[in-house]
């Protein structure tokens, strides 16, 4: 990702247990890509810092979007996923 100032807006998405968060910066440059597990983001600091929250069971990437997908409940975890280290 550049330099410039990271911007991130919250979106609701039809499941109630996944959110998607747009960035101002690409994600991915080509394709998309679904992580289930921590294993399956081995590497990818970003989307292993989020597995390491609870009930986390999926992020998927696609160009400038990432949505989470959580078996519990959302209130809260929004400012989680955000502030994750990566």
């Amino acid at each position: 990702m550049s330099t410039q100032e990271v911007m991130i807006r919250a979106q609701r998405t039809p499941n109630p247990h996944a959110m998607k968060f747009i960035i101002n910066q690409p994600l991915k440059k080509s394709g998309k890509v679904t992580y289930r597990s921590h294993d399956e983001a081995a590497g990818v600091a970003m989307v292993e810092d989020i597995f390491n929250l609870e009930n986390i069971v999926q992020v998927f990437l696609f160009q400038n979007t990432m949505t989470v997908t959580h078996n519990g409940e959302w209130d809260g975890m929004n400012s989680k996923v955000l502030s994750s280290p990566s």
